[in-house]
């Protein structure tokens, strides 16, 4: 069992150490300089924690201190992209509820409207429009409907003046039947607009594959299958992705150094005897899909910082 949390209310590390006892065979963790609250709890507290005991990692303590102070110095330069709300820890998430990812996705959002002032308002809201939505599951993609409809009923000026396609979706079924009752003013008034579907939400689907493809070798001709999935899921991801491509940015260095930090931790000193609690595996020993999911977003990053920086020069 891989287990994933977040530090933002401040319990990740206890709830790690429990749920290794409990007997959790990986727990996602991130080196110090990126962890704490709205990422992971930080890798080389773990591994101290849990050393010694039957459940120790047998990673090198010092080298994830040496990469730690490598990242350091990274972090220092992409620090003015950081909301250091997002870095805080935030034991309001026992009131309101909202877990650590989607609390950096709302203030990612509120900071786009320049309205991160109204973040309490937000926060209440929450809990209001899940309520309305027979109370899904604050995980994606609900956290996501929820809350993208919760800023937007604060900075609308009223509730539900603009309903989003994935409220509208969700109240006619095509995520599935809602875990309680839909507010019934709500319901009654999206489903007059388009009425629900009846049976499994994937049988009215449409076939989207041909699409996706289509959709893809229209931008990039040699798109492969896997590329087509890439867009049919997240079409302006993956344009904003070539158009970074596209742009000529070396991200050989990103590789290597992704690569690199994955050889590194999967060469780990010999640990006690016991069940050891090892990073989760990769199917085809290759680097994990997250490592690539990181060199992406920081070869987008180093982008709009680069930019940012050449328009402050002028």
């Amino acid at each position: 069992m891989v287990v994933h949390m977040h530090s933002a209310s401040g319990f990740s590390t206890l709830t790690a150490l429990a749920v290794a006892e409990a007997g959790a065979t990986a727990i996602d963790s991130a080196l110090s300089p990126f962890a704490g609250g709205a990422s992971q709890p930080p890798t080389e507290t773990l591994v101290g924690a849990l050393r010694g005991t039957e459940r120790a990692t047998g990673l090198d303590l010092p080298l994830l201190s040496d990469l730690a102070e490598h990242f350091h110095k990274v972090l220092d330069h992409y620090r003015p992209l950081l909301n250091l709300r997002a870095l805080q820890t935030d034991p309001g998430i026992l009131l309101h509820q909202v877990p650590g990812g989607m609390f950096s996705n709302l203030l990612s959002q509120l900071t786009e409207q320049e309205a991160t002032g109204r973040l309490a308002e937000v926060l209440e809201e929450i809990p209001r429009v899940r309520a309305d939505l027979g109370y899904p599951p604050l995980v994606t993609p609900t956290s996501q409907i929820v809350g993208i409809q919760a800023v937007m009923n604060v900075l609308a000026g009223g509730r539900y003046r603009q309903v989003t396609k994935e409220v509208r979706d969700y109240v006619r079924g095509l995520y599935g039947t809602p875990p309680g009752p839909l507010d019934p003013a709500l319901r009654a008034r999206i489903l007059a607009e388009t009425p629900g579907i009846h049976g499994r939400p994937a049988d009215s689907l449409e076939p989207e594959l041909a699409q996706a493809i289509a959709g893809v070798r229209a931008l990039v001709p040699s798109a492969d299958t896997a590329e087509a999935l890439s867009y049919g899921l997240f079409p302006e991801v993956y344009r904003r992705y070539r158009a970074s491509r596209d742009a000529g940015i070396d991200d050989t260095v990103l590789t290597t150094a992704a690569l690199g930090i994955l050889g590194a931790l999967r060469r780990p000193s010999s640990p006690p005897p016991g069940r050891a609690l090892a990073p989760a595996p990769d199917g085809d020993g290759g680097p994990l899909p997250w490592a690539f999911a990181g060199r992406s977003q920081l070869q987008n990053q180093r982008r709009w910082l680069d930019a940012g920086r050449r328009r402050a020069r002028h």
